[in-house]
């Protein structure tokens, strides 16, 4: 049998993309096409994609500013969604894009863009000019040292009741300190959570735990919001058995509790009653 290499041409299987004004177009700002070719704050490859994916989300549906999820964000570029909140901060920083409480956009004054880069140089070169300050108020110490040394030196000589006698060197005994470091906490990521469930109740509830020293894992966290959706299902709110768990001290909820009556019905004492005389007639 003869080993034969079979040679496929990629390029016959590539879907051929065609941009056309048809298919959809956007509508911007010349300024701002200027602004991004210019590149005055040197916005780096990731944030010139989801300066786009912004506008794909704005000015394509005549929105200056809107809400955007990072998700959605990075459903577009491709990125993941921590890369993604990094270049959305740093953005942020270079005011290339602006935030108005959840909605995001561009900022269509681009004279206000900043370069954070050479913010950056600006903090180095001062940290080395005081490195600088330092090592030569150093050596300048050490100069004065040696030149007392020799002038004692050159007393001692002098004087020939006092010889000359090598600088001793100081002994001392150091214990050794072990010193064990602390395990860092670790962070628990959150998975993506439904609409009934605030991020914010989860979030202090994981405190409670932590500061009754029994903290969640991510299982535990993943099975405690499974229970949640249960219990949604059932007709229970969400955020109250939340609250209700941190108010009584409770490791988990019990939204049942909050819908029952706890108090039991008790039997009559009908012997302990007076009735008052009954009229018999036989």
């Amino acid at each position: 049998m003869s080993n034969t290499a079979q040679v496929v041409n990629l390029e016959e299987h590539r879907p051929v993309v065609k941009a056309d004004i048809e298919n959809g177009y956007d509508r911007l700002a010349h300024e701002l096409t200027n602004a991004l070719a210019v590149n005055e704050p040197k916005l780096s490859g990731c944030e010139f994609q989801v300066v786009h994916a912004i506008i794909s989300k704005t000015y394509r549906y005549h929105k200056k500013t809107d809400w955007i999820a990072s998700t959605q964000l990075s459903e577009i570029t491709g990125m993941s969604k921590a890369h993604t909140s990094k270049t959305l901060k740093s953005l942020l920083l270079k005011k290339v894009i602006v935030k108005n409480g959840k909605n995001i956009g561009v900022n269509t004054t681009v004279s206000e863009w900043k370069k954070i880069a050479s913010c950056k140089k600006q903090k180095l070169t001062n940290q080395a000019t005081k490195v600088n300050r330092l090592d030569n108020s150093k050596k300048l110490t050490n100069q004065s040292a040696k030149v007392n040394q020799s002038v004692k030196a050159v007393n001692q000589s002098v004087n020939k009741s006092c010889p000359i006698r090598p600088p001793q060197k100081k002994t001392t005994i150091t214990k050794e300190i072990y010193t064990k470091e602390r395990p860092r906490e670790k962070t628990i990521a959150l998975p993506e959570l439904p609409d009934f469930i605030p991020e914010s109740s989860l979030l202090e509830f994981l405190e409670h735990r932590k500061q009754m020293k029994k903290p969640m894992t991510e299982l535990a966290v993943k099975k405690f919001i499974a229970k949640l959706t249960r219990e949604h299902a059932q007709g229970f709110d969400i955020e109250l058995a939340i609250d209700e768990a941190i108010a009584n001290g409770h490791q988990t909820t019990y939204p049942k509790n909050f819908h029952q009556n706890k108090r039991t019905a008790r039997a009559e004492n009908f012997a302990g009653r007076d009735y008052g005389e009954a009229d018999v007639r036989f």
